[in-house]
């Protein structure tokens, strides 16, 4: 069973759920969220043992849990498994947070042949350590074909197992990006479950390389376009991609997101917005 970690929600006390709030029209208000602020959450993760310890304990924590699955729950599922070879899967997933799975390119990586590297992706995700968004296309037949995004639904453990630590994330800009992509998809995964709206979610590229990190699909075929930015300033070129969506989708286009470590948010044209990250628990949440 699926638990997916605490909700930035679930710790705040109230009930979001960004999807429904954006598809009535809610308002976002500015955050008391800054860069620094972000990357505390993203340290600290979503399991609930790491809230109470301290950083060089949240690292041994993690490490039993890593050998746990790997060394026991795995080889139960798989018996013909080399431990060591899925976790150095693992962690090269883990350094490319909420990147395209190109099983070549990992199979070069790992020397694993790209049937086993299959076999393996399929077991970390079986165990909820992975997670995808598989590509969107409005050819329902051809979805399949595309490359996933895949993430570690745990910001805490991918970057545990990229050997990157909070202060190192003031630097690392890249992977302060990758991080937050990865966070914004978990949290809506987890939001998913509850929410009032009927959704799934996908990546978005197309053959002229336009691409949109998160698609929204609701249930009627109607989309919200979501963007995920490190910057604490909001750009134009920012909302290329989201605008070219809306003028190929018209009316099925609800709004198109750049969500950003900025604090305020911005209107940017028709159905266009900036917001700060923490509006996926802020906006339209309900105390509990």
């Amino acid at each position: 069973m699926n638990l997916g970690g605490f909700s930035q929600g679930e710790l705040a006390g109230v009930s979001e759920d960004f999807v429904s709030a954006v598809v009535d029209g809610a308002v976002p208000r500015p955050s008391t969220t800054d860069r620094h602020g972000y990357a505390s959450v993203l340290a600290t993760g979503s399991f609930p043992e790491l809230r109470v310890l301290p950083e060089r304990m949240r690292s041994v924590w993690l490490d039993a849990y890593v050998s746990s699955l790997v060394n026991r729950d795995i080889t139960e599922l798989m018996r013909l498994t080399d431990p060591a070879r899925v976790s150095s899967v693992l962690r090269l997933l883990a350094a490319n947070q909420a990147g395209e799975l190109v099983r070549a390119r990992l199979s070069k990586q790992t020397s694993i042949p790209e049937s086993t590297l299959t076999s393996y992706i399929s077991l970390l995700r079986s165990l909820y350590l992975i997670d995808e968004l598989p590509p969107w296309t409005a050819n329902l037949a051809r979805r399949e074909i595309g490359r996933p995004k895949v993430f570690l639904p745990d910001s805490a453990l991918a970057m545990h197992l990229s050997g990157v630590t909070q202060g190192q994330l003031a630097t690392n800009s890249e992977y302060f990006r990758q991080l937050l992509e990865g966070f914004v998809a978990a949290e809506l995964r987890r939001q998913q479950s509850w929410s009032n709206a009927d959704f799934r979610m996908y990546s978005y590229r197309n053959s002229n390389d336009r691409e949109v990190d998160c698609l929204v699909e609701l249930s009627d075929g109607r989309i919200i376009a979501i963007e995920v930015k490190a910057s604490s300033t909001l750009r134009s070129s920012y909302f290329g991609h989201l605008a070219f969506l809306r003028d190929k989708l018209g009316d099925r286009f609800i709004a198109g997101i750049v969500l950003s470590t900025a604090q305020d948010p911005v209107p940017f044209g028709d159905r266009l917005w900036g917001m700060p990250v923490s509006a996926l628990w802020e906006l339209g949440a309900t105390a509990d």
